[in-house]
């Protein structure tokens, strides 16, 4: 199972080198509604009277990440053939091919979400320390990564239901 996983986590990152154009996208369209997101919310009060919008832009931040992820599905249901082919032969397990997917999405993904992160965060004014800052981090990628898997399993659960 692991030299699957690595195997098929090699070709998933040659596979995305191969997608300039979407990494590009995706990176310009996150900073894009970073600087957004973060101008409507600029340096909220850090008294009460802010309360309400610092709870908005931690939440709008984590939505924006956690739909991010439903882009994934498309990609996912273009190689469904291919993956039928290669399971039917038996190349690989179909939960290898799960786990390096996840695995080869994580660096470009994480990177982007910091991006994000960090303009949102510091545009925002939120709490100024390196603990608040992660802490906020860690539930933003969290949320993508929940929300990643679960596009993941609609993808394979359609598959599933459209071959029998």
């Amino acid at each position: 199972f692991g030299s699957q996983v690595l195997a098929l986590f090699q070709r998933q990152l040659q596979l995305q080198a191969q997608d300039k154009l979407t990494i590009y996208t995706g990176f310009f369209t996150s900073i894009a509604i970073a600087f957004i997101t973060g101008s409507v919310f600029y340096q909220l009060p850090q008294t009460a009277s802010g309360a309400f919008t610092r709870g908005g832009v931690l939440f709008i931040a984590m939505l924006f990440n956690a739909l991010n992820a439903f882009s994934e599905l498309p990609a996912q249901m273009g190689g469904r053939n291919i993956m039928y082919k290669q399971v039917g032969y038996r190349f690989y397990r179909p939960g290898a091919l799960a786990v390096a997917q996840t695995l080869a999405d994580l660096p470009i993904n994480a990177l982007k979400i910091l991006l994000f992160s960090i303009i949102v965060y510091f545009m925002a004014g939120l709490a100024s320390t390196a603990g608040a800052f992660f802490t906020f981090y860690l539930f933003v990628i969290s949320s993508y990564l929940v929300m990643s898997a679960f596009f993941r399993v609609l993808g394979t659960g359609t598959q599933v239901s459209m071959t029998s």
